[in-house]
């Protein structure tokens, strides 16, 4: 019976490094623009976690943590590169996360920011993560 498998969750490990550069710039994990630069051979999964860190961020903040307006990974100056490749965000972002989020946000984001990809909290433990279950008996 095929309603049995709608009880199983679907997950898909993709265990095969990528070398293909997609994404958006203003998202994308420090891997994929090292990969993009030639600086690293490939990168993985993990950096969906590093993307989705960004995306919680401008949720959080209503402020993109890189400042660039290109749209393609080729177009982007060597700058804005050197700061992605090394996440550092710019200062108006930082300044707002600094003065806006509560410690645990702080905590969270800064999980899924990890600049070293094995560094970073893996979805399993994001999803468990204080900060999306506040209230939760310890």
């Amino acid at each position: 019976d095929d309603d049995d498998d709608d009880d199983e969750p679907c997950v898909l490990i993709h265990s095969t490094p990528f070398s293909q550069i997609l994404g958006t710039i203003q998202y994308c994990a420090p891997e994929v623009m090292r990969c993009c630069r030639g600086l690293q051979a490939s990168y993985d999964y993990v950096c969906d976690v590093y993307s989705l860190g960004m995306t919680f961020a401008v949720m959080l903040t209503w402020c993109i943590p890189y400042s660039t307006t290109e749209t393609s990974f080729t177009d982007v100056d060597d700058a804005v590169a050197d700061d992605i490749c090394n996440a550092r965000f710019c200062s108006e972002f930082s300044k707002k996360a600094n003065e806006t989020l509560s410690p645990m946000a702080i905590d969270f984001l800064s999980r899924l920011l990890a600049l070293n990809p094995s560094d970073r909290i893996s979805l399993e433990e994001a999803l468990d993560h204080d900060f999306l279950n506040p209230g939760r008996p310890c």
